[in-house]
C-alpha cells in the first residue's frame, strides 16, 4: 500500500466521530446535571428562604438553656436520641436540633424561649438535600454515582474533542470562532452558537467536572487507594463519596464527628447522653464566631470531649474544635491550614464547584457555565437532526486507511489511568464495535461503521466472556473473620491493613473494612479474593473508610503504628484492639 495514500489519524473526521459518540451518551446527563447543579448553587439562599419563618421569631425574654431546648426536641419524639445541635445564626432564630429516630436523622426547630416545637423534617427529605442526591447519584445510590461519574468522564472527552474541532483552520477572522454569525441563518447560525458557546465555557466546565470527581463513589475510592499506596493519604477526609442512602440515618450532618456513636449503629437504646455540659460548650464556642453553620456534637467512645465544627460551604474557612465540657478548655483546633496539600486542593475545588469560594461572582460563573452546557446540548441536537441522513444515526463516516498514532495511544492510556470508568467503557465500546456492530450489515449501515467480516467463533466467545465479566461487581466473601475495637467499642467503616512484622520495610499481606458491629472479613490485596490469615505476628494500620473519626497519624504508618496482632488459627475470631488516650481520636 502506498504510504502517501494513508491519512494521519486521528484526523478531523475521527475526532468528529468520537465527539459525536461522547455527545450521544452524555447529553441527557449533561442537561440534568447542569439544571440540578445550577439550582444547588443557591442552596444557602434557598434554605434560608424556606427556613425564614423560623428565623424571625418573637422572643420577649431570655432563651432557655440549650440543654432544655434539646430535651424539648427529644420529648416531642419519644425514643429518639440526640445527634447534634446547630448554633442559631441570629438572636431571633429557632434552635436546630438534629435527633435520630428509627435510624433516620430528623431536624427539629425549637422555639428557644417557649420550647415549642415549631417544625420538623427528615434531613434526607429537605429540598436541597434531594437536589444534591439527584445531582450526584440520580437518586440511585452508589449505582447512580457510578453512572454520573461515567457520564462526567465522557463529557470531558466531549469537551476536549469539541475544542479540537473548534480550533481555527485557514482563517484570520474571529467571526464563528469567538463570536457567532447571527445573520447567516440556518446551519451556520446553529454551528456557531454551538462551537462559540463551547469555547467560552469549556475551561470552566472541565473544572467543574474534575472538581466533582472526589464525590463520585468509584473515583473517590480509587483516589483514596492511590493516596494510600503513594503515602499521601490523610487520616480522614472531610468529604464523603458514599451514597447518602447507604449511611445509616443520612443527612448532611450524618458523617460529622461526634454525631454518631461508635460502631456506626443507630443509637436508639444506647445510654442517654448527659446534656447539661452543652451549655458550657456553647459558651466557649459561640464567641469564636466560626462561619455558620456551626454544629456541636456529643462525646463518643467514652471520651468526655464534645466536638464543634463549622460546616460552612466555603470549605477553606471550616474549623474543627474539641472542647472539654468539664473545664471548658479547647483541647484541639484544626482547620484548612492543618490539612494535607491534596486535601486543601480538593476543599478549594469543592467550594468553587458549589459556588461558594468567592461569593456571588462564583455563583454567577457556575450558573453561566451550566446554562451554556444546556445551550450546547440543544444546539448540538439541532445540528445532528439537520445533518443526519434518513434511516441512519448520523455518525460521521470514518476515514479510509487511517494511520495509527502512538501519541493518541499514550493519551488514551493516561486518560484511562486517571479516569478508570472511562477506560473500561472505552474498551467495551471498541470491542462491541469490532466484534458485533461492524459485522451486522443493518447495524453497520445505520451507525456508519466500516464493514467487517462476521466474527470467528473464537472472537465471538471472547466478546461474550468480556461482556459477562463487565457485569455487576460481586463482593468478595469469606476470609478470616474478626472484629475491630477502639477503646473497647466496636467500630464500623474503618479499614485495617495487615503487615508482616518480621519484614523490613513492612509488607502488606491483606486488608479488611469493618461493617456493622465492627465485624470484618479479610481480603487479599486488591480485593482479588478472600484471605485466610496465616498464624503469626502482624502490625496493623487503621484509617477511616467513612467513619466520623480522626486517628493520630502514626496509625496510618506501618513503621510507627502501635496496633499489633498475635494471631493463632485456633482462635475463634481475630480481634484488633486500638487503645486511644482521651482526645486522641476526634
Amino acid at each position: 500500500m502506498d504510504r502517501t495514500s494513508r491519512k494521519p489519524w486521528p484526523d478531523y473526521r475521527a475526532i468528529w466521530r468520537w465527539h459525536f459518540y461522547a455527545s450521544l451518551f452524555c447529553m441527557p446527563f449533561v442537561v440534568l446535571l447542569s439544571i440540578t447543579g445550577a439550582i444547588y448553587l443557591f442552596k444557602t439562599e434557598v434554605e434560608a428562604w424556606l427556613d425564614a419563618p423560623y428565623d424571625s421569631l418573637t422572643i420577649a425574654g431570655e432563651a432557655q438553656p440549650v440543654a432544655r431546648q434539646i430535651q424539648a426536641a427529644l420529648d416531642a419524639f419519644p425514643g429518639a436520641t440526640f445527634q447534634s445541635y446547630e448554633l442559631p445564626q441570629t438572636p431571633t432564630s429557632s434552635a436546630r436540633v438534629i435527633i435520630r429516630q428509627k435510624g433516620e436523622a430528623l431536624r427539629v426547630f425549637v422555639h428557644p424561649e417557649s420550647l415549642a416545637v415549631l417544625h420538623s423534617v427528615p434531613d434526607q427529605q429537605r429540598l436541597m438535600r434531594q437536589m444534591f442526591r439527584l445531582h450526584g447519584e440520580l437518586m440511585l445510590g452508589d449505582r447512580g454515582s457510578n453512572a454520573v461519574e461515567l457520564a462526567a468522564s465522557w463529557t470531558i472527552i466531549m469537551l476536549v474533542t469539541g475544542m479540537v474541532l473548534w480550533w481555527p483552520r485557514n482563517t484570520t477572522r474571529w467571526a464563528g470562532v469567538l463570536y457567532p454569525r447571527l445573520r447567516h441563518g440556518g446551519r451556520v447560525f446553529w454551528r456557531d452558537l454551538h462551537s462559540v458557546t463551547g469555547i467560552w465555557i469549556s475551561a470552566f466546565a472541565l473544572f467543574l467536572l474534575i472538581s466533582g470527581l472526589p464525590w463520585a463513589k468509584f473515583w473517590g475510592d480509587y483516589f483514596r487507594n492511590v493516596r494510600q499506596v503513594t503515602g499521601l493519604a490523610a487520616a480522614t477526609q472531610e468529604w464523603s463519596n458514599t451514597s447518602s442512602s447507604s449511611r445509616r440515618g443520612g443527612g448532611e450532618h450524618s458523617d460529622h464527628g461526634g454525631s454518631r456513636p461508635r460502631g456506626g449503629q443507630a443509637s436508639e437504646g444506647a445510654k442517654p447522653i448527659d446534656l447539661m455540659p452543652i451549655d458550657r460548650v456553647v459558651a466557649v464556642v459561640a464567641p469564636l464566631n466560626l462561619p455558620h453553620p456551626v454544629v456541636i456534637g456529643p462525646p463518643s467512645g467514652g471520651s468526655s470531649n464534645w466536638s464543634a465544627k463549622s460546616m460552612t460551604p466555603n470549605r477553606p474557612w471550616r474549623e474543627n474544635l474539641t472542647v472539654n465540657a468539664t473545664t471548658g478548655e479547647i483541647v484541639s483546633r484544626d482547620g484548612f491550614r492543618d490539612r494535607h496539600f491534596i486535601d486543601k486542593c480538593v476543599a478549594v475545588g469543592i467550594a468553587a464547584h458549589e459556588g461558594r469560594l468567592f461569593g456571588w461572582p462564583n455563583q454567577l460563573l457556575g450558573l453561566m457555565t451550566a446554562m451554556g452546557l444546556v445551550l450546547m446540548c440543544f444546539s448540538g441536537v439541532v445540528l445532528w437532526w439537520r445533518r443526519r441522513d434518513p434511516g441512519q444515526l448520523g455518525t460521521p463516516h470514518p476515514a479510509a486507511n487511517p494511520r495509527f498514532s502512538k501519541g493518541l495511544l499514550v493519551a488514551v492510556i493516561l486518560l484511562g489511568v486517571c479516569l478508570p470508568l472511562f477506560g473500561a467503557s472505552l474498551l467495551l465500546v471498541l470491542i462491541l464495535e469490532w466484534a458485533v456492530l461492524s459485522r451486522i450489515p443493518p447495524l453497520q449501515r445505520w451507525l456508519g461503521l466500516r464493514p467487517r467480516p462476521r466474527p470467528a467463533p473464537a472472537a465471538a466467545m471472547l466478546f461474550l466472556v468480556v461482556c459477562l465479566g463487565c457485569g455487576d461487581v460481586k463482593s468478595v466473601k469469606g476470609g478470616t473473620s474478626g472484629i475491630l475495637l477502639i477503646d473497647d467499642a466496636a467500630m464500623s467503616d474503618m479499614q485495617i491493613t495487615f503487615y508482616k512484622e518480621d519484614v523490613s520495610p513492612p509488607e502488606p499481606v491483606g486488608f479488611a473494612v469493618s461493617t456493622g458491629a465492627g465485624r470484618f472479613e479479610m481480603l487479599q490485596n486488591g480485593a482479588t479474593g478472600p484471605l485466610y490469615l496465616p498464624a503469626g505476628e502482624y502490625r496493623c494500620t487503621v484509617e477511616t473508610a467513612g467513619a466520623p473519626l480522626d486517628l493520630p497519624k502514626e496509625y496510618l504508618d506501618p513503621n510507627e503504628t502501635p496496633v499489633m496482632v498475635n494471631w493463632t488459627e485456633d482462635e475463634p475470631m481475630l480481634v484488633v484492639k486500638v487503645e486511644l488516650k482521651d482526645g486522641a481520636g476526634k
